[in-house]
């Protein structure tokens, strides 16, 4: 049940991230401009995006595994450290991002 819970996590923490959610408005020279961007887009610095993808894969990757069967204790292990370490990515990113200003 925690496998499948951790690929569903991992796949919603995915899909936030890539929402079109905030709106941004800045002034360009041909007039006011409203764009939307996501919080990946949003955050201008790429390395907090990149490690919350990378600990998603590492816990979607531990999930299988250990849906499979392969080395259930260490898997298991490795499962529960990612998802965490998603989970807490997902937050400082969201956290980060929110403080961000939109330059032009």
């Amino acid at each position: 049940m925690l496998n499948i819970l951790s690929i569903i996590a991992d796949i919603v923490y995915f899909a936030v991230l890539n929402l079109k959610i905030f709106t941004v408005k800045y002034m360009t020279p041909d007039g006011q401009v409203q764009m939307r961007v996501s919080p990946a887009q949003r955050l201008g610095v790429p390395g907090l995006y990149v490690l919350h993808l990378i600990c998603s894969v590492l816990s979607i990757v531990a999930s299988i595994l250990s849906m499979t069967g392969a080395a259930p204790g260490k898997i298991r292990a490795v499962q529960i450290a990612a998802l965490i370490a998603s989970t807490v990515t997902f937050i400082v990113v969201l956290a980060v991002s929110a403080g961000t200003n939109l330059k032009y």
